[in-house]
């Protein structure tokens, strides 16, 4: 996960929301009340692939029903997401 991704993530549920994240790797075991879904690493390269990859995991746990009702935020790695930065 990505360092703006944690600040994100910590400001918002800072703020009072339910907060949680989709990503491949935890740098850290610290969490503070974040919830953390970690999907199965991709290749790294070619960067496509790659993404192409954890979108097609981040679908299927929308489709699971896994996520609930969350507002979905993507920095352009997922399709369906309500914002991005």
């Amino acid at each position: 996960m990505e360092r703006y991704v944690w600040e994100l993530a910590r400001g918002l549920k800072e703020a009072g929301s339910s907060v949680t994240v989709v990503c491949e790797e935890v740098c850290s075991d610290v969490t503070d009340g974040i919830t953390v879904v970690t999907v199965p690493s991709s290749i790294k390269r070619p960067r496509w692939k790659s993404m192409k990859s954890f979108r097609a995991h981040v679908v299927a746990l929308v489709k699971s029903g896994e996520l609930g009702g969350s507002i979905i935020h993507s920095h352009e790695r997922t399709k369906g997401h309500h914002l991005t930065t």
